[in-house]
C-alpha cells in the first residue's frame, strides 16, 4: 500500500464516518430543538438542524486518532501487513503534540459556535476567542513568517490570518452547500500542492478534511437537510487556516518567494473577495460590519436570476478556476506568474463589472434614460 492508497483509505474512512455522524446529528438536533428556525433574513421555510459542525469535527477526530491508537497497540501487526504506512503513522506520531493542540483549539472554536448558534454571543467576545486561537497556533509552532525575520511580524500575521479565514468562511456560509463546497474545493487544491512537495502529513489531513466535508455536503447541498451553523463555519475556516499554514509553497531557492506567498491568497480568492466586498458595501451604506445582510457575493449572483442552486455551483467553478491557476504558479517563471495573476484579476474584474451593471439601481437608471 503506497501513500496514494493510504490517502484514499483516509478519505473513504472519513467520508463514511461523516455520513454516519451527519445523519446522527440531524436526529439529535430535532430531538433537542437545536434548529435554525425561519425568521428575519432566513429563506428556508422550516426549521433546519444546526449540528453539522459537530459531524465534521467528530469525523476528523476519529480519523486522526483511531489509527494512532491502533498503531500504539497493534503497531507490529499493522507494519507487517502494510509496510508503507509506517512512515505515515510515524509522521503523525512525531507531531502528536501539535495535533493535540490543533484539535483542542478546534474544539474551543466548535463550542464557541455552538453557543452562538443556540443562544447568541457578543461579536467582540467571538473576535477575542478567534484572536486567542490564532495566538495559540503561533506559540505551538504553526505560524506564518513570509520569510521575514521578525517574531512580532510572525505573531501578527498568524493571528490575523486565522481571524480572517475563520470569519471569511463564516460570512460565506449564507446559502445551502456554499461554505462546505468551497471549503472542499480549496482543500482538494491544497492536497495536490502538498502532494507536489511531498508533505505527507498535510496531504493526509487534507484527505481527511475532504472526506468529512463531502459526507456533510451530501446532506447540506440545496435543499439542505442540515446546516453547519456558526459552529461548523468557524471550525471550517480554522481547519483551512491550519492546513494553509502547514503547507509548503516554496519550491526552491531560485523560486521567487513573493510568488509562493501569493498561492494561498489565489486559492482563497472567492471567500476573500466575498469578505472584502461585503465589508465595503456595508461601510458605503454606513452600516456596521458586524451586522448581517443580503449583500454577499452569492446573494448578488442570485439576484441576477441564478437562484440559490446555480449561484452556488457558479461559485464552485470560480473557486476551482482560481485554484488551478494557483497550482500553475509552481511551473512558470516570473513572467508566467504575472500572467496568472493578471488572469485571476481579470476574472474578478469581469465579475465586478457584471455585478455593477446588473444591479437593480443601475438597471432602473438605464430604463429611465431609454424612455
Amino acid at each position: 500500500m503506497d501513500f496514494i492508497h493510504v490517502r484514499i483509505a483516509v478519505f473513504l474512512f472519513t467520508f463514511c464516518l461523516s455520513l454516519i455522524f451527519t445523519r446522527f446529528c440531524i436526529s439529535i438536533a430535532h430531538k433537542t430543538d437545536f434548529l435554525d428556525h425561519p425568521r428575519g433574513r432566513k429563506s428556508h421555510a422550516k426549521p433546519i438542524p444546526l449540528l453539522g459542525g459537530v459531524s465534521i469535527y467528530l469525523s476528523l477526530l476519529m480519523t486522526v486518532y483511531v489509527p494512532v491508537i491502533c498503531f500504539y497497540f497493534f503497531g507490529d501487526f499493522i507494519i507487517n501487513a502494510f509496510p508503507s504506512i509506517e512512515d505515515f503513522i510515524n509522521g503523525a506520531l512525531s507531531r502528536i503534540n501539535q495535533l493535540n493542540i490543533i484539535f483542542a483549539v478546534g474544539l474551543g472554536i466548535l463550542i464557541t459556535g455552538l453557543i452562538d448558534d443556540k443562544k447568541g454571543m457578543n461579536p467582540y467576545l467571538k473576535l477575542f476567542i478567534q484572536i486567542t486561537a490564532g495566538s495559540i497556533m503561533y506559540f505551538s509552532g504553526i505560524k506564518i513568517t513570509l520569510f521575514v525575520n521578525s517574531e512580532i511580524f510572525s505573531f501578527a500575521a498568524t493571528t490575523f490570518w486565522f481571524v480572517l479565514l475563520i470569519n471569511s468562511f463564516n460570512l460565506l456560509d449564507n446559502m445551502d452547500g456554499l461554505s462546505a463546497g468551497i471549503g472542499l474545493i480549496v482543500i482538494i487544491i491544497i492536497f495536490f500542492i502538498s502532494h507536489l512537495f511531498g508533505n505527507y502529513l498535510v496531504s493526509g489531513l487534507c484527505a481527511a478534511a475532504a472526506g468529512a466535508l463531502l459526507g456533510f455536503l451530501i446532506f447540506n447541498f440545496y435543499p439542505a437537510r442540515i446546516f453547519m451553523g456558526d459552529a461548523g463555519a468557524l471550525l471550517l475556516g480554522y481547519i483551512i487556516g491550519v492546513i494553509m499554514v502547514l503547507t509548503t509553497y516554496h519550491k526552491s531557492a531560485d523560486y521567487p518567494r513573493y510568488i509562493s506567498s501569493l498561492v494561498p491568497l489565489i486559492v482563497l480568492m472567492v471567500p476573500l473577495y466575498d469578505t472584502f466586498s461585503v465589508v465595503v458595501v456595508r461601510l458605503l451604506k454606513g452600516q456596521s460590519i458586524m451586522v448581517g445582510d443580503l449583500n454577499h457575493f452569492s446573494h448578488r449572483l442570485s439576484r441576477l436570476g441564478m437562484g440559490v442552486k446555480y449561484a452556488v455551483i457558479f461559485l464552485y467553478f470560480i473557486t476551482f478556476t482560481t485554484g488551478i491557476s494557483a497550482i500553475f504558479l509552481f511551473w512558470v517563471n516570473l513572467t508566467g506568474a504575472i500572467l496568472v495573476l493578471v488572469q485571476v484579476a481579470c476574472l474578478f474584474g469581469i465579475i465586478v463589472i457584471l455585478e455593477y451593471y446588473a444591479s437593480s439601481d443601475k438597471n432602473n437608471n438605464d430604463a429611465e434614460m431609454l424612455k
